[in-house]
């Protein structure tokens, strides 16, 4: 089976000198021509490298058209190759792609077998992170218990050395004053002036804070009094300029009267005057 594009050269055994290959015969013949805008001529000696010489196709007087078919074994068997080829590839290409298939589901195993492992060990680190925030809590809580409690410790020992500090001097000072009466004294008379003292300070500083806050309140009243005064003058001023006002103002209103009525009278003694002239 061969395509309309005419018969091709001779094969390499008939050009080695067969026997019932003539070219000389064949030279003239109508099927020698071709339609593929190539014509072949004779067949070259096999010494050169192509079997027929070619040039471009000029169709002669002498070609017979028709749907001409190269039915040789030659055709059929590349045919056939061709056929064969072309299921090889197909089969070929069907296992590339069930090879590829395999290849990319291998690829999504490794692929999900990976996030597997990344969100594994972000499980891993998550616990492991809430158990350290866990035992550093632990650990602070113990701290600040323990602090407390120290600190608690530390108040009631110093309560304690100062009830018996306390305790000892008042033991002292009885003892001293069953042996000595005039240091007893001393001691009273001293305990009378440190109050006296403590008294007059807090009078002291009573009174101070007491001068310090008349002055303060002085201090106000004199900036009220001084704002109610400008307050006043100036309610006076604008009262003053507003009665001043109203006087001129009513003083112009009645000079305007004035002259008006002092030309409507100028008006009258015209017109009476000219009356008069008319009647004389």
């Amino acid at each position: 089976i061969g395509t309309p594009s005419g018969p091709r050269s001779a094969p390499s055994s008939q050009r080695g000198g067969h026997t019932f290959f003539s070219p000389s015969s064949m030279k003239h013949h109508p099927l020698f021509q071709t339609t593929n805008m190539l014509s072949y001529s004779q067949p070259t000696p096999p010494s050169r490298s192509h079997g027929v010489n070619i040039s471009l196709a000029k169709f002669s007087t002498s070609f017979q058209g028709g749907n001409y078919v190269d039915s040789g074994l030659g055709s059929l068997k590349r045919n056939e190759d061709l056929k064969e080829r072309s299921k090889l590839r197909k089969q070929q290409s069907m296992v590339e792609r069930a090879r590829m298939k395999q290849e990319l589901l291998k690829i999504e195993e490794l692929k999900r077998q990976r996030r597997y492992k990344k969100r594994e060990l972000k499980r891993r680190q998550l616990i492991k992170e809430k158990d350290s925030c866990v035992t550093i809590q632990r650990y602070y809580r113990g701290y600040l218990l323990r602090s407390t409690l120290a600190i608690e410790k530390f108040i009631r020992e110093t309560n304690a050395v100062n009830c018996i500090i306390r305790a000892y001097r008042t033991y002292c000072i009885v003892r001293i004053a069953k042996s000595d009466r005039g240091v007893l004294d001393r001691i009273k008379a001293e305990d009378r002036a440190a109050r006296i003292l403590q008294s007059y300070m807090v009078r002291y500083k009573l009174r101070k804070g007491a001068l310090e806050r008349i002055g303060e309140l002085r201090l106000i009243r004199d900036r009220e009094r001084e704002e109610f005064i400008r307050q006043l003058q100036q309610n006076a001023a604008c009262y003053i300029q507003r009665i001043f006002r109203g006087i001129i103002d009513r003083n112009k209103v009645i000079k305007m009267a004035v002259l008006h009525q002092v030309e409507q009278a100028q008006g009258r003694v015209g017109e009476d005057e000219d009356g008069e002239g008319k009647s004389a």
